[in-house]
Parts: structure tokens; C-alpha cells; sequence
């Protein structure tokens, strides 16, 4: 039956209503060099992951970024009184008459007035707020604030919160906290190309930094200035872009727009979030209150740690952290797990996704064997979009319902080369570049979710026994080939998606899942590069050719028949991403408590889980696998090659006329992959799996709680 289940229901559409599947995109945030804390190589992962960044007008940053002025609010009458009194003298202001290149005041004294004229503009315009700045403006240079997630930059200068939202320090460290930096400032004295990208690495690794460290942030700004030439900056989790550049001495109206915009602007139109409350230090772990407003009503969730925070590396994307938490006012504090991600504006919530493939397998399955396989996935408790000031979050509201232009131009920021880098390398990187307008720029837009789970489970990459992981992973493919049989594949299997609890396997974060022959394409998605299928990487089918890249593109240029199918994802792909994650856990772990990772299968690893992007691995997958494993890991790993082989030749076969035939394989390919696991979990036995030194430092620096007084300290404080 169940094979008669995957004829009948997996079948590709036509060729001619076949649609494109969503390019992946993958993250260097999730590389090993982003991972080892180094501040050089994190900032070369952020802004590759970046890419070129839109340039947009000052007219479009003030009407669509910037917090609306503040009733009453007029630059004009502003700009007047400043005049009047002094502080603006023959069209600049009374403290910048000079040129910053023939000023003999070193960086930090030429831009500290700053500070004064911020005063002087916010003073003028309380007169008809009758409230005073929200923030303050600060400048140490020298000084590292402190935030949960260890980081040693320091910005040149920064706005900060009044109302502070950062938990109480120390009572010996007066430290500002990034918690409450609401726009972060670089400066520079000259205008040259090398100044210039110093400002602007710093400033977007600020950026990068309150975005990830921070739970309570949805967007943040920044200014960078080189002499005079002053740059609004923004980020959110659908776009970074930049403002066109303005004289900051002689465009005074300008200056006094944007510190009238930011000083007198509501927490959440500074892009905080304030339907998530940090609220005390609790066993070293910070704890936050989340509310959720959905059909079941309102409810608030009381976190005890932080599960995952995976997605929230990237600047932009879906910023996924889960929560381990407890509804608030339950005597018994229940455990559940609360998910807090960014969904793309085109796709359905996980729990509409989940509803979806329950339907479907009762339609399919007899009602026993449907509610059986419901097991295998996560029960949803509540969800919805989260709701600010009344009005659905999303990245839209967040410019003001307004897109930017779409023939904007575009800013490329060349990564700082590290430190190996040889002299040619360097010579021949573009100091700064501007790419000329792209006609169909476009935001793909995202809308803030939460989804509430009963179950709080452990993943694969935290079970430390052999069985139990390869277990897992049997347990794993069963719930895919139910999955497949009902006509859906996941797209996005990893070791955080793998999860069980109380030995029950489940198969999670099911944003991506598709129905096969769906019609629906998105722009892009992102992905841990390691565990995507390699066609799924070069986003093209590459077992049923043999020509040389050069030669099949001659091909397909002579070529007058019907056009190329266009890539899309089957099931199969699914299974080679679930192989891809048993190869890793081979090669990745040890079986010796503080064992160094032997050095030929440090380089194998190396070699099949390249640090580097882009990196084809279709080399090794066609390649056997060689035993360079702790001995203990031999017969396991032999079941890999097993399977390998016969995955490849699947892969030939069914693509020998495009699209690929893969109702023809699969369920004899499924067959052997259960069977190859089945022999690898006899052949575990009480194997213990360890984490090397070395991929110990690949790992993200921990949270610095340090700094944080603990509610076992007797101080418990509480944030409005």
C-alpha cells in the first residue's frame, strides 16, 4: 500500500506547469570562522551574508525609516530659534566653522559637540512637546558596552534608552549596555576609501550585534560620518540599507529632522518590541515575559532559557529563537516551548503547514495510522502574528508601509581581507563600490510570528550516545517517508530540525515543507549549507549529464527542443540531506572524553564540510568515503557507504530524462536507506560520542551573564 500511496500521490505535474523551486540561500553566519567569536572574521561573515546594500534617498529614510516627528515638532521654527541664539552662524553650526580636514582636534574632541548641539535642538523642541527625550546621546569611544552575547567592539558614539531596558549590573561597573542603544554612531575626520569602509564595517557589525544578541529588537539604526558626509543606516529582518549622504555642518534642517525623529519617538518606533519584556536574572539565565495575542485570547509566557537561537545570527531572515518557558499564572509551570521567528510574507505559519499535512494524512491513511504518524510532530498549543500598537508586525510597517524605490542603487562593501591574506589579494579588492541601479530591486517582506509547542524536546545535535543518534535518525527517516508518501518534502532537514522526547522521534520546523506539484515559489530561502542536497546547493539537476560546463552550454545554446525543466525539489533530496547528517556526526565527534580530532579525519571533515561558501560537495558524494573515523565509529560509517552508492545511482537513473523519475526509485531507495540505518544502530552498540577541542572553539561564544545580578541575589527587578 504504501508504495501504491507514493505512485498515486507523488507524481511530478506536466513539464509544463512544473514551477521553479525557491533558490536556497546559504548563511556564512552558520560557518565555523562566525562561530569562533573572532571579531575580524565574524564581521568578513556578516557582511557577505549581506551582499550589496540598497542606497535610498534622504527623502525616503525620513519619511518611511525614521519615527514620525512628534506633534507639534517643526524644523523650521527649530532651526530659527537656533539661529537666533547663536548656534547656527552663517549657515552651519557655531562649533563645526572650520573643516574637518584642517581641524587640529583629534577624532573624539571634533565630533563631541555633537553631543551639545543634540541638547541644544532637543531643548528647543521640548518647548512644544512638553515631554522630554526618550534618549540620551553618548559618546565613549574607549568603552565596550555590555550585552548577554560576549562582544568587544566599541562603537564611537551611541543614542541610549532613558528608560533603561538592560537588567541591573554589577553595582561596581557602570558599563552602558547595548540593550539600550537605540542608534549606534561611527566617525572618521577623513573621506577617504579606507576610512570610509572602517565606518561602515563597524557600524553594521553594531547593527549585526543588537540585532542578534538582543530578543527585544525588531529593527535599529545607525549614522555613520566621514568629515562632514553624514549616512543614515537601517536594519530589519527583511532589508540593511543606507541613506544617501547629507553635510551634517551645513545641512542643518537635516540634522535637526533626525535628532527631532529619534529623541522624542515611542520604544517601539526605535524598534523595540514590546510585547517581550526582559524581567530578572533567574540561575543565570535571563528571563523574559512573552505575550501573545491569538484566537485563544492573550497570553503571557515566562521563559526560563533560551532552547535555539539558530536564525538569529543573520541580520535579516527569520531570526529564529526558541524559548523554554511556562505560562504565566500555571501553579504547575508546565514546560512548553515558545518559537519567535520571522516568517516570509508569502508562506503560511508552521501550525496553518502542520494543519495542511494532517488533513492530508487522513485523506491518505486509514484514521489509525493517521493519528499514529501525527505523533511525530509537534502539537501546537497557540499562534499568531505578533500584534504592535495594534497593527500586525511585519518589516513593511517598519518603513512605513512604504517599499523602497526599486532602482535604487546598490552598495558593495568589500570584507576586511584577514590577516593571511597575501599582498595581491589586497591589491587588487575594490576600496568602495557603488553598483548601478538594479530595475527589479525588491524587499521580501516578513511578518513576525509565535508559536506556542507542548513539547520541549532535545535535538540530535545534543545526543551524546551513538545508538541513540542513529536511532533517531531511523526513527527520522520512517516520519519523511510518511511524509513523502502524502505527496510533501520538508526542504529543510538539519540536526536542530531532528528532535524526540521520551524516545519518540519528531520532525520539526516545517516552514519550508511543500506539497510536491505545488504551484506556489518564494524568492528565496536560507539554509545550513552543510546538510542541503548538492542540486539543491547549485540550485540544478546534475547526475543526468556528462558534459563539461563549457560544452553543455554550447549544448544548450545549439539546442532547439523543447527548453530545460526548470530545478525543482523531490523527495529524494530530502534523503541525501539526512544522509548528509549522519556523515557529519561521523566525522565530527570522537569517542574519547577530551580526545584530539585525528588528523586525517580532521581534513576528511574538512573536505566534506567545507567552511567556505560557495563550495560544491558533489565530489564527495560521489566519492567513497573513506574509514577516517575513531575505530569504534567503522561499522557504522560502512553503512553509510552502503547507502551512498546506491543514493547516486538513484540519482542517474531517474534523471536520465528531465524532470527526474523518482516515483520509479524512491521507495526502493527509502527501503535501503532504513535498512543501512537499521544495521547502524546494531552496529553502535554503547558508543559515547565527545566534541573535540577543536570544534569545541567552532562553537558560538556563550551568552555573558556575568555582568547581570542574579534574582538569587535578592535583586529582582522588574521592566516596564
Amino acid at each position: 500500500m504504501a508504495d501504491e500511496r507514493t505512485n498515486s500521490n507523488t507524481t511530478p505535474p506536466p513539464p509544463s506547469t512544473i514551477v521553479p523551486d525557491t533558490v536556497p540561500r546559504a548563511r556564512h553566519t552558520s560557518t565555523a570562522s562566525y562561530l569562533t567569536g573572532d571579531l575580524l572574521r565574524g564581521r568578513v561573515a556578516v557582511l557577505k551574508d549581506l551582499g550589496p546594500i540598497p542606497v535610498v534617498q534622504l527623502e525616503y529614510f525620513n519619511s518611511a525609516v525614521l519615527p514620525p516627528l512628534h506633534n507639534g515638532i517643526n524644523v523650521e521654527s527649530i532651526e530659527h530659534a537656533l539661529k537666533a541664539s547663536g548656534r547656527i552662524k552663517s549657515g552651519q553650526w557655531s562649533e563645526y566653522q572650520s573643516n574637518p580636514r584642517s581641524a587640529t582636534a583629534n577624532e573624539e574632541d571634533y565630533y563631541k559637540h555633537l553631543c551639545g548641539i543634540f541638547t541644544a535642538v532637543t531643548t528647543e523642541a521640548q518647548k512644544v512637546t512638553g515631554t522630554s527625550p526618550t534618549v540620551d546621546f553618548i559618546q565613549k569611544p574607549n568603552s565596550v558596552p555590555v550585552s548577554e552575547r560576549i562582544n568587544t567592539s566599541r562603537p564611537d558614539g551611541y543614542m541610549r534608552l532613558k528608560d533603561k531596558k538592560s537588567l541591573p549590573r554589577s553595582e561596581t561597573d557602570t558599563r552602558d549596555s547595548w540593550d539600550d542603544v537605540a542608534v549606534s554612531f561611527e566617525f572618521k575626520k577623513y573621506t577617504n576609501g579606507k576610512d570610509r569602509q572602517d565606518n561602515e564595517r563597524k557600524l553594521i557589525w553594531s547593527l549585526h550585534h543588537i540585532m542578534r544578541s538582543d530578543p527585544c529588537r525588531r529593527s535599529t539604526l545607525g549614522v555613520t560620518i566621514e568629515g562632514a558626509n553624514t549616512r543614515l543606516w537601517f536594519t530589519c529582518r527583511s532589508v540593511t540599507m543606507v541613506s544617501e549622504p547629507f553635510d551634517f555642518i551645513k545641512d542643518t534642517s537635516q540634522l535637526i529632522r533626525f535628532f527631532c525623529s529619534v529623541a522624542f519617538a515611542a520604544n517601539h518606533e526605535l524598534g523595540w518590541d514590546p510585547s517581550i519584556q526582559r524581567m530578572e536574572v533567574v540561575d543565570g539565565h535571563v528571563q523574559y515575559e512573552i505575550a501573545l495575542d491569538s484566537a485563544n485570547g492573550s497570553s503571557v509566557y515566562v521563559t526560563t532559557c533560551i532552547i535555539a537561537e539558530f536564525g538569529a545570527k543573520a541580520m535579516t531572515g527569520r531570526a529564529t529563537r526558541v524559548f523554554k518557558g511556562y505560562l504565566k499564572g500555571d501553579p504547575d509551570k508546565t514546560p512548553v516551548a515558545i518559537k519567535d521567528t520571522w516568517r516570509s510574507w508569502d508562506r503560511e505559519r508552521e501550525d496553518v503547514i502542520l494543519k495542511e499535512i494532517f488533513t492530508d494524512m487522513v485523506n491518505v491513511m486509514d484514521e489509525a495510522a493517521a493519528k499514529d504518524a501525527q505523533k511525530h510532530f509537534l502539537t501546537v498549543l497557540d499562534a499568531d502574528d505578533v500584534v504592535i500598537d495594534g497593527k500586525q508586525d511585519d518589516t513593511l510597517r517598519l518603513l512605513g508601509g512604504q517599499n523602497p524605490p526599486s532602482d535604487c542603487k546598490m552598495l558593495e562593501i568589500p570584507p576586511e581581507e584577514p590577516p593571511s591574506a597575501d599582498k595581491a589579494s589586497k591589491e587588487t579588492t575594490p576600496s568602495h563600490t557603488t553598483v548601478p541601479a538594479v530595475a527589479d530591486f525588491k524587499v521580501t517582506h516578513r511578518v513576525h510570528i509565535r508559536i506556542v509547542f507542548q513539547e520541549v524536546c532535545e535535538t540530535l545535535d545534543s545526543v551524546r550516545d551513538l545508538r541513540g543518534v542513529m536511532q533517531m535518525l531511523l526513527d527520522v527517516l520512517k516520519v519523511l517517508q510518511l511524509l513523502h508518501e502524502i505527496g510533501w518534502v520538508h526542504r529543510d532537514i538539519s540536526p536542530g530540525n531532528l528532535m524526540r522526547i521520551g524516545g519518540l522521534a519528531k520532525l520539526a520546523d516545517l516552514e519550508y515543507a511543500k506539497r510536491l506539484g505545488s504551484d506556489k515559489t518564494h524568492d528565496f530561502r536560507t539554509g545550513t549549507h552543510h546538510f542541503m542536497a548538492c542540486e539543491v546547493e547549485s540550485h540544478d539537476y546534475l547526475f543526468g549529464e556528462r558534459d563539461e560546463p563549457i560544452l553543455k552550454h554550447i549544448a544548450e545554446k545549439l539546442w532547439d527542443g523543447p527548453p530545460r525543466p526548470p530545478f525543482t525539489f523531490n523527495p529524494v533530496h530530502d534523503l541525501e540531506s539526512l544522509w548528509w547528517i549522519w556523515v557529519w556526526v561521523m566525522y565530527f565527534y570522537v569517542d574519547e572524553d577530551g580526545m584530539t580530532l585525528p588528523a586525517e579525519q580532521a581534513k576528511a571533515f574538512r573536505l566534506l564540510f567545507p567552511d567556505y561558501i560557495p563550495a560544491t560537495r558533489l565530489q564527495r558524494l560521489t566519492t567513497s568515503l573513506k574509514a577516517h573515523v575513531p575505530m569504534a565509529f567503522r561499522d557504522v560509517i560502512s553503512c553509510t557507504e552502503l547507502f551512498r552508492g546506491r543514493l547516486v545511482k538513484s540519482y542517474r537513473g531517474m534523471e536520465m530524462s528531465l524532470p527526474p523519475n523518482y516515483t520509479d526509485f524512491l521507495p526502493d531507495l527509502t527501503n535501503s536507506f532504513l535498512r543501512a540505518l537499521e544495521l547502524a544502530v546494531d552496529f553502535a552498540g554503547t558508543t559515547k560520542l565527545f566534541i573535540p577541542p577543536e570544534h569545541c572553539k567552532r562553537k558560538e561564544p556563550e551568552r555573558d551573564d556575568r555582568h547581570l545580578v542574579s534574582s538569587n541575589s535578592n535583586k529582582r527587578v522588574k521592566q516596564g
